[in-house]
């Protein structure tokens, strides 16, 4: 009995570690004897079983139905023991060295906040390693919330504060100060909300593709655009990330330059809608794209990510170099500091180019805005 055990055990963990390393999915909707595909976990101890004869008297029908070893809870056990495992041999790798912390945070298929923590090292050949250490479960992505979560997971660990000597995030506290001005955050709203309406099936991204090339044709016969090698490729829209800043330039760079297909686009949509609701969705998006403050706002914000842009991708590059990057944070704040006091007419002019040429009404500067608040009487 005890050989039986040992040996349900010892493949059921083989194949935990397998698909561990392959980064595959365990489970499945149909686990059932009946079921033609049982997924990864039951048909990989099926395979096994099939090649040797001593682990096929061991499994399944073979096995006591209380003690089969494959059920979903030891799945989970026997993945938890591998990590825990894993997380010991890298802190031992660890040792008393410093470290750096590098931590990332998304949200996953549940929507909930998740933060990934990864540690950097040098080993003792001299190499730098880089490590995942946990993903933790967070209430929101404010600097006290990651602090108090960092410093439990590096307890939990044996590994002390005191080591860190670096550490690296992505922006996502700055992110929700960014959206924290409602102005800003409208313009990302409304902006994510037309780029999934427009996006949401195939044959709305081919309409979107078929105007845009259409536009395109029209621009290289009247001579606006020259033809070349790499120019002029065909383009969509670009879904942007939670907490990704490249990802936002892109998506307000791709928006701008395909305004007028993604106008048409909209306007097919709300025709065709069959629902008051869709209609009145797609009709509220369309009036925004004829709104002044947010086209201004959505040039303004595309100008400073271009700006932080390059300096972004300069960063996550694989290989560094450290005097080059300094250069270029020196070169972003100078150009962050000269646009804040001599670039708003800038942003002005081509906000008003871009206006005249889609037919957008306009704000007068010198018109006098009536102070919003509540009037005070008897004063």
């Amino acid at each position: 009995m005890e050989v039986a055990y040992r040996i349900r055990l010892t493949v059921s963990l083989n194949v935990t570690r397998f698909l561990l390393k392959q980064g595959l999915s365990f489970r499945g909707h149909d686990e059932s004897s009946s079921s033609s595909n049982r997924v990864n976990f039951i048909e990989l101890l099926l395979w096994f079983s099939e090649l040797n004869d001593d682990v096929s008297k061991t499994l399944f029908a073979n096995a006591p139905a209380n003690n089969q070893m494959n059920s979903p809870r030891i799945q989970k056990e026997l993945a938890n023991a591998c990590a825990s495992e894993v997380t010991l041999a890298i802190v031992k790798d660890i040792g008393d060295k410093v470290f750096t912390l590098l931590v990332d945070e998304a949200r996953d298929v549940s929507m909930k906040e998740r933060m990934g923590v990864i540690l950097r090292y040098v080993n003792n050949e001299g190499y730098v390693i880089e490590r995942f250490i946990g993903i933790v479960h967070v209430t929101d992505t404010s600097s006290h919330t990651l602090k108090c979560v960092i410093d439990d997971l590096l307890v939990k660990h044996n590994l002390s504060l005191s080591k860190v000597r670096g550490q690296g995030y992505d922006g996502a506290s700055n992110m929700r100060v960014s959206k924290g001005i409602r102005v800003v955050k409208d313009v990302f709203s409304y902006v994510c909300m037309i780029v999934n309406m427009v996006e949401a099936s195939c044959k709305r991204k081919d309409q979107l593709r078929q105007l845009q090339h259409d536009i395109l044709v029209e621009q290289l016969n009247d001579g606006e655009v020259i033809s070349g090698r790499g120019k002029n490729q065909e383009t969509s829209l670009v879904r942007s990330g939670d907490t990704h800043w490249g990802s936002h330039y892109f998506t307000l760079l791709r928006l701008c330059s395909m305004w007028s297909s993604v106008e048409k686009v909209l306007e097919v949509v709300r025709d065709d809608a069959t629902l008051r609701d869709n209609r009145s969705t797609t009709e509220g998006l369309i009036e925004r794209m004829y709104n002044y403050e947010f086209v201004f706002t959505l040039h303004l914000k595309k100008h400073l990510l271009g700006i932080t842009n390059e300096l972004s991708i300069a960063l996550q590059k694989k290989y560094q170099n450290i005097i080059q990057a300094i250069s270029l944070i020196q070169s972003v704040k100078h150009q962050l500091q000269s646009f804040r006091e001599n670039g708003w007419e800038d942003i002005h002019d081509q906000a008003t180019t871009f206006c005249e040429l889609h037919n957008i009404s306009q704000v007068d500067m010198d018109e006098i805005v009536p102070r919003r608040g509540y009037k005070k009487y008897g004063a």
